[in-house]
C-alpha cells in the first residue's frame, strides 16, 4: 500500500525582529516532504507569525499536481522552535509506480515498467489508470482504486 506517511517534525527556526521567521519553516516543511516520500512541494506560511508559546498558524503545501493542503504549525515555545505532521498532498507517482512493479513482479513473476499519472488527488474511491510495460514492448493497462484519502490503494492488471 501507498501512504502518505504522518512525519512530526520539530525545529529550531531563527526569529527576526519580532516575528518567527516562517521562510526557514516553509523550507523545513519542503525538506520533510523530500525525505519523507521525495515528493517536491511548495509551501507558503504567513509572513507576520508571532513567537509565542503553544500558539498555532497554518501553512499551505502545494503537490506536484497542484493538489493544496494546509498544515498546522505549533509553536512549541516563544524561542522559535516548531512541530507540524506532513498531510497527504495528492498521490506520489513515483512510489505509487514502484509499488505497482514491485507488487506485479511478486504476483506475476514479471519485470514491468509502471507509468501512472501525475496530479492524482488523494480521494477516497477514485479510479484511475497506469500503464505497465516489460521489457520487450508488451503493455498492460492497470486500473488503480483509492482505499483512503492517505494514498492506500487496490489495483489490477486490465486485460484488452
Amino acid at each position: 500500500m501507498v501512504a502518505a506517511a504522518l512525519v512530526l517534525a520539530g525545529c529550531s527556526v531563527s526569529i527576526g525582529g519580532n516575528d518567527l521567521d516562517t521562510g526557514e519553516v516553509e523550507e523545513l516543511i519542503i525538506d520533510g516532504y523530500q525525505t519523507d516520500g521525495n515528493v517536491v512541494v511548495e509551501v507558503a506560511c504567513p509572513g507576520d507569525v508571532e513567537p509565542e508559546a503553544d500558539s498555532t498558524f497554518t501553512c499551505e503545501v502545494t503537490g506536484p499536481g497542484g493538489d493544496t493542503a494546509d498544515i498546522e504549525v505549533r509553536q512549541v515555545d516563544d524561542e522559535g522552535n516548531v512541530r507540524w505532521a506532513l498531510v497527504p498532498v495528492g498521490l506520489n507517482p513515483a512510489a505509487l509506480e514502484a509499488q505497482v512493479a514491485r507488487e506485479f513482479r511478486e504476483q506475476e513473476g514479471a519485470t514491468v515498467d509502471v507509468d501512472c499519472p501525475t496530479g492524482v488527488a488523494a480521494e477516497e474511491g477514485n479510479v484511475f489508470s497506469c500503464r505497465a510495460t516489460a521489457p520487450n514492448g508488451d503493455t498492460v493497462q492497470i486500473e488503480v482504486t483509492q482505499q483512503d484519502d492517505s494514498g492506500n490503494v487496490r489495483w489490477r492488471a486490465v486485460t484488452p
